[in-house]
């Protein structure tokens, strides 16, 4: 019988996705092979601290994330505790800032410890929603029209900043923090004075917003499946979106039970299906992504707009990637076991 291999799983995190880090966490440990892996959870906590157990988790009951209140450790006693648990790879199950960013990645690139998902590059463009936009737009992917705008020219010259989005777009937009994930920092001003509240209130997060035309149509999303370099990434069936309580799919729309339909293939016809996941394979690419990715897009009338990628979507068992994979015959374990595969892989391949 083969020696199990060390699986950390990587969770929780400083961004403002923290809990929804720890349920795909949560559902990742409960959730892998354990014929196959010994796991440890490695819980990121709200304060930088870090939870690395003793003892790996034995499975006996189902687990649930650490109390952050009954004491964390620094990061320099977190390093000597991943050296000793040697973990043959890190599932990366953390969302937003500092997790999906790339800077785990680069962590665990100094570390020389395989983890799932893109690399370190890869992961800060995705995150980016401006980089991502200029790179599929460069490469003929379809995205709506979009301006940049700085903190400092929102103080200095806030009346022709809304005048040029009133020109340009019109109302609606949407206006979002380009760094955020799962909707956070985002909005869909209807006029000038929700423009204003919304700029006001998000635009110091970052130091800059993004203010988007808004295309209204049928929400999609496009999970694919592996890519590494020397690896042809596979699209898995699309995902229609009908939120049933906003106006687009927002962080209550995509986190609370009910408050959305997902339909698993999607409502299209053949031509638009294809054109979809060919837009969601080529930003993949594009984009450097490896391991998973999904692609969110929107369609009207027979036009597919890009509008974002995100390399560690969520992967509980009724989120949008695992319920694709499910779609095509990959059950939920299996997909988990795929990506340790296709990290230690590519891990392998970068050593050569």
């Amino acid at each position: 019988m083969l020696e199990k291999q060390i699986v950390a799983v990587f969770m929780g995190g400083r961004a403002s996705e923290h809990d929804i880090s720890l349920k795909t966490g949560t559902v990742v440990v409960n959730s892998l092979d354990r014929t196959r892996y010994t796991v440890y959870p490695v819980q990121l906590c709200r304060d930088g601290g870090w939870i690395i157990p003793a003892e790996p988790f034995s499975g006996n009951a189902p687990w649930s994330p650490f109390d952050e209140a009954a004491g964390t450790v620094a990061i320099e006693t977190a390093l000597r505790e991943l050296r000793r648990i040697s973990p043959d790879v890190a599932f990366i199950a953390l969302h937003g800032r500092f997790g999906e960013d790339g800077c785990v990645q680069g962590l665990l690139e100094l570390l020389d410890i395989p983890y799932t998902g893109s690399d370190v590059m890869s992961s800060a463009l995705a995150m980016d929603k401006v980089r991502s936009k200029q790179i599929v737009a460069y490469h003929g992917i379809r995205t709506p029209r979009w301006i940049v705008v700085q903190e400092q020219e929102w103080k200095m010259q806030r009346s022709e900043v809304v005048t040029r989005v009133a020109r340009e777009f019109k109302f609606p937009c949407v206006a979002k923090v380009p760094e955020e994930g799962s909707s956070f920092g985002m909005g869909i001003p209807k006029n000038e004075v929700e423009l204003e509240k919304v700029m006001d209130e998000s635009i110091a997060a970052r130091g800059h917003m993004m203010v988007e035309e808004y295309i209204s149509g049928t929400e999609i999303t496009c999970a694919v499946l592996g890519g590494f370099p020397g690896e042809v990434p596979v699209a898995l069936p699309l995902t229609e979106i009908i939120p049933k309580n906003s106006a687009y799919f927002d962080f209550e729309a995509k986190y609370t039970p009910g408050a959305s339909e997902e339909i698993t293939p999607a409502r299209l016809d053949p031509e638009i299906t294809a054109l979809a996941q060919d837009i969601g394979v080529r930003s993949h690419i594009a984009l450097g992504c490896g391991g998973m990715s999904r692609t969110d897009m929107i369609v009207r009338d027979r036009e597919v707009f890009y509008l974002e990628t995100n390399t560690i979507p969520g992967m509980t068992e009724t989120s949008l990637y695992p319920q694709a994979a499910r779609a095509m015959g990959m059950d939920f374990r299996d997909l988990l076991t795929r990506q340790v595969e296709l990290a230690i892989a590519y891990h392998q391949r970068k050593r050569m």
